[in-house]
């Protein structure tokens, strides 16, 4: 019922469906079902109801693929900490299928934050993928800039 409702540009409808099943044990807590719901909650444009989910959803998994979908939902929130903190866990956990896109999402954290070594690293790390190469040395390029700016302001 719920994937009709999301199939249908209801996604609000298919969160509360699935939230319903899982409180009253009509659906199981597994990782697919608690990012299935996570997924209604984003689609809704909920994204403080679905990360709690996703959080969930990524400490059952044996992957640390919902880890790292979930830095990039921090990144986009301007969560820096947390996105570096659940992309560790995802890299830890493994499993991640574009490591690469972990990299950048990490690389601009640690830009946001002035953290201009880590970054450079991510990015160096995700521009070995050819798939990102070209972004990440934009950013490794502007990392570097930024950089030399702040140490020319500090004298």
């Amino acid at each position: 019922m719920a994937y009709l409702f999301m199939g249908n540009e209801m996604p609000y409808k298919g969160a509360k469906v699935i939230s319903k099943g899982i409180d009253q044990k009509k659906i199981e807590r597994t990782s697919k079902n608690l990012e299935t719901l996570a997924q209604a909650y984003q689609m809704a444009q909920e994204l403080q109801k679905a990360i709690p989910e996703l959080e969930n959803a990524a400490k059952l998994s044996d992957k640390g693929e919902i880890y790292s979908r979930l830095a990039g939902i921090y990144l986009d929130l301007d969560k820096n900490e947390k996105a570096l903190d659940v992309g560790a866990k995802a890299l830890k956990k493994g499993g991640v299928k574009r490591q690469d896109q972990l990299y950048i999402v990490m690389g601009m954290a640690n830009a946001n934050l002035k953290q201009y070594d880590a970054a450079l690293s991510a990015f160096k790390k995700a521009a070995k993928d050819d798939r990102s190469k070209k972004f990440a040395d934009q950013w490794i390029d502007f990392v570097e800039k930024e950089k030399e700016r702040e140490k020319q302001l500090e004298s």
